[in-house]
């Protein structure tokens, strides 16, 4: 079997290891004979470091979105690339979120046994979300975008038949919202880290608490994440602040690509040098570190794009074994 996997948020993005390259390494461990063809769409020409005897990667030229008419033109250059290489062989289609989604239907190829369209999040509702201001006029083109995205969301949720959706609340949006059929709404499963054993992670806890210098008797609360404002950085400096003035054995990891802005923010929280860590850390090390803590903390704003969100970060917490203390504003965690 050949499996087509159709990528519109780049290979550079953070969450593309765990949540793309991942999947594609379970599903050909599962079937070693399967073939995967990653198709990405990429606004610059970058280097990769991602490669597989059983992955083929092409990479087609990503303009702005201008509308439907847009991807389109990209469902067609990407028939025109994928005739000589299928071959009218039987072939099955995963694409990653609405933008793919659309390309996706849009090809037309016989040999297609299913189209597999993963739901990850609200563009419309992440767009408003990300883009507010004060100003009347870019307010009025905002509005423009935001309806333009949800037409698109509701065009390819309803017209789809397989829909993988990363939470019930997600799927209860798009049934209730753009009308997608109940019958065609999955859970992912298949993109779930896998969880370590009770031995590996002793063993890492063991080894980088050494390496840290923090204590085993130290209870020690974990922050792995950005600096962006929808992630909370603030609240969670704030709430291990609080917990420190209630139990000094406590000790904090901050674990990010932005070090000096939460060495910043921790400064001026007052929170002593010895209660805290903040590092950057590579993807391929992320559990490791994560083993080291006992809890992992995961607070964002009450929006709708956070409620029918299954954030990357709670299923590593999951897999290293943490117990995650939240803020209640994630369907998947207070189910």
């Amino acid at each position: 079997m050949i499996l087509v996997y159709i990528l519109y948020d780049s290979i550079n993005h953070t969450i593309f290891a765990s949540q793309v390259w991942q999947l594609l390494l379970n599903l050909i461990k599962q079937d070693q004979t399967l073939k995967v063809i990653l198709v990405s769409f990429e606004t610059k020409k970058n280097q990769f470091d991602y490669m597989h005897p059983n992955i083929k990667i092409i990479i087609i030229q990503r303009y702005r979105y201008l509308g439907v008419i847009s991807l389109i033109w990209n469902s067609f250059k990407l028939k025109k690339i994928l005739k000589p290489l299928l071959l009218n062989k039987p072939f099955k289609i995963i694409a990653r979120g609405p933008f793919a989604g659309l390309i996706a239907l849009k090809l037309n190829l016989p040999a297609c046994n299913d189209i597999t369209i993963q739901a990850r999040g609200l563009a419309a509702q992440e767009y408003c979300y990300s883009h507010q201001t004060k100003n009347w006029f870019i307010r009025f083109l905002i509005k423009l975008r935001v309806r333009q995205l949800f037409s698109l969301e509701k065009k390819v949720y309803r017209k789809g038949n397989n829909i993988e959706c990363v939470s019930t609340a997600l799927g209860k949006y798009l049934t209730q919202i753009y009308g997608t059929k109940q019958d065609y709404i999955t859970i992912a499963k298949q993109d779930l880290p896998a969880k370590f054993t009770a031995t590996q992670l002793t063993t890492w806890r063991t080894r980088l608490r050494q390496k840290l210098n923090i204590s085993e008797s130290n209870i020690v609360y974990c922050y792995s994440g950005s600096n962006h404002l929808w992630q909370c950085p603030h609240q969670t400096i704030n709430f291990f602040k609080t917990k420190l003035a209630q139990d000094l054995n406590i000790f904090l990891l901050i674990l990010t690509p932005q070090p000096t802005f939460f060495e910043k923010i921790i400064t001026q929280a007052q929170i002593p040098t010895n209660h805290y860590l903040v590092l950057a850390v590579p993807y391929q090390a992320i559990y490791q570190y994560l083993a080291t803590a006992d809890y992992g903390l995961l607070f964002r704003e009450p929006h709708i794009i956070n409620w029918v969100s299954r954030p990357t970060k709670a299923l590593e917490y999951q897999a290293a074994g943490l117990k995650i203390i939240h803020n209640h504003t994630i369907a998947f965690l207070s189910e």
